[in-house]
């Protein structure tokens, strides 16, 4: 499996993981003005819509997916968050920027971490 590949799968595993914590996935793959959201969900135990980048990593040759994301891109996905809020009417609606971590282990299983809110 390729790099593209292989963080496609990522994105898979982490939206399943999301509906099993009790998240509806709204979209996938959103993109405008050079910004790209993985994964919009929205999260019922806190009324919020989540704004998902996900990471997926072979090994920590490279670090963690944690160390992965700029502070660039967090406003990046702020900007491109907005602007979905406003193309869907839900300007008013409660929202955060999460970050689900992929680390592929041995034996072909996955570990996967969830961090919340890190803008």
């Amino acid at each position: 499996m390729d790099s593209k590949q292989f963080g496609k799968h990522g994105e898979g595993l982490a939206a399943d993981f999301l509906k099993k914590e009790g998240y509806e996935i709204l979209g996938r793959n959103y993109r405008k003005r050079g910004g790209e959201i993985d994964i919009i969900a929205f999260d019922p135990s806190h009324r919020e819509i989540v704004f998902v980048e996900v990471k997926s990593r072979r090994n920590r040759a490279f670090g963690g997916p944690e160390e992965a994301i700029s502070d660039q891109k967090i406003r990046k996905m702020a900007e491109t968050a907005e602007l979905w809020l406003s193309e869907n009417g839900k300007e008013k609606e409660e929202w955060r920027v999460d970050l689900i971590g992929i680390e592929s282990s041995r034996h072909g299983k996955y570990e996967i971490a969830h961090w919340t809110n890190i803008s």
